[in-house]
């Protein structure tokens, strides 16, 4: 995601066997950016999933 997108995530077994399944992301930015990056998720969702 990072490289096509632009947005970092990490696998969520990174902080543990419960996020098994998940992608973690940091949420310490504006809510600017975090719309930005929300829309950015989106978009690659549709286009690679």
């Amino acid at each position: 995601i990072l490289q096509e997108a632009g947005v970092a995530c990490l696998s969520g077994t990174a902080f543990g066997d419960y996020g098994e399944g998940y992608l973690r992301f940091s949420v310490a930015n504006s809510l600017e950016n975090l719309n930005k990056a929300l829309d950015r998720i989106q978009q690659w969702t549709v286009k690679n999933l």
